[in-house]
């Protein structure tokens, strides 16, 4: 798997999270505190896959992907 990807699956992932949140929102189908939590989770990821980001392109395999 390259490195590109990886980070389209983790990008879907999160996006997917983030459409949950959304829809949770919109129904209230979810509980203040579930919502808090995973829209930590959510920015956490978001972090991680920035992080991520540099980490393969300081590496130099983002040219190779």
């Amino acid at each position: 798997m390259t490195a590109r990807a990886v980070r389209e699956f983790l990008l879907l992932h999160n996006q997917r999270l983030y459409d949950f949140l959304r829809q949770g929102l919109t129904d209230r189908s979810l509980e203040t505190q579930d919502l808090a939590r995973l829209s930590a989770i959510h920015l956490a990821n978001r972090h991680e896959i920035a992080r991520w980001d540099r980490d393969v392109s300081c590496s130099g395999t983002a040219s190779a992907a």
